[in-house]
């Protein structure tokens, strides 16, 4: 699994994500967990008292989680959304490598893209978050870590986004693992969402950041991914 190197020498994934969670997190807030994989940032979340929608498609992941949520008693604050968040609903292709198996993504996989391994080419069920959360109340944290899919994902929530129903929002952009289209996608929802107002963070920053910066230092990998956290996003 991608995370076991870092478990392993660390005893973390994220550091500064995790930090993020503890110090924005309080407990009785919602967290959507989109591409939870096997679950570290849908546990810490669950263990701060938060209720925790956790996104997970891949067969292989969604039987981790299932099993760390358990072994954790947190299933009373856990629910596993067994799919993909996409942009439509219904079965969509997914692209599971057989060696980073944490790395799947419903975007084929690039040429020369870093990361690149050989994949099984399999069908998982998607849904927008527009409809699957439709019934959820005020999401107070919205993470999305797809592997390239993550305009897709903003798209199917673009309900939630326009009524101001999403507090803060943590995304995980790796110019590597997205196509043109897909890129120019996800510059236009940061623009649209620093229109209304959002301030941009990413790792070890003092402050916010200027989107125009953001967008020119998330490149993999000479910066590592980097995670925005759009903590006025929805105010």
């Amino acid at each position: 699994l991608s995370l076991t190197p870092d478990l392993a020498l660390d005893g973390t994934y994220g550091p500064d994500f995790v930090q993020f969670l503890h110090t924005n997190l309080r407990p009785g807030m919602c967290v959507v967990d989109v591409g939870a994989n096997l679950g570290l940032y849908t546990l810490v979340a669950a263990q701060l008292g938060c209720r925790v929608h956790a996104y997970e498609c891949n067969p292989e992941m969604i039987d981790l989680l299932e099993r760390n949520v358990a072994m954790n008693w947190l299933d009373d604050r856990v629910t596993v959304v067994r799919k993909a968040a996409s942009n439509t609903s219904g079965p969509a292709r997914f692209f599971a490598p057989r060696e980073m198996r944490g790395l799947g993504s419903l975007v084929q996989p690039l040429e020369g893209r870093t990361l690149r391994s050989a994949v099984a080419d399999i069908t998982v069920e998607c849904e927008r978050l527009d409809t699957g959360l439709a019934e959820t109340g005020f999401i107070d944290l919205l993470k999305i870590d797809t592997e390239g899919a993550e305009s897709e994902v903003l798209e199917g929530a673009e309900e939630l986004l326009n009524a101001r129903g999403v507090g803060m929002l943590a995304i995980e952009y790796r110019s590597d693992a997205m196509d043109d289209l897909s890129r120019a996608r996800m510059e236009e929802r940061l623009a649209w969402a620093a229109a209304q107002g959002a301030t941009f963070h990413v790792p070890y920053s003092a402050g916010a950041v200027p989107l125009d910066e953001v967008l020119t230092t998330c490149m993999y990998p000479d910066r590592k991914s980097t995670r925005l956290n759009s903590s006025h996003l929805g105010i």
